[in-house]
């Protein structure tokens, strides 16, 4: 990873899932799958609905 931010979160998880021993393509897969979960469970907002609620 580069030294750009990086969410608290997100850096802890990947120092855990290192000194867990897993390797690189599995700690990618876990943080694949976090973000999927994290996207999946975002309130659903159709663009015709956000339009109404800006008027």
């Amino acid at each position: 990873m580069t030294d750009l931010y990086i969410p608290v979160l997100r850096r802890r998880f990947l120092e855990d899932m290192r000194i867990k021993g897993l390797l690189p393509k599995t700690q990618t897969m876990y943080l694949r799958a976090m973000r999927e979960l994290r996207i999946s469970s975002a309130p659903m907002v159709l663009p015709i609905a956000a339009t109404m609620q800006a008027t």
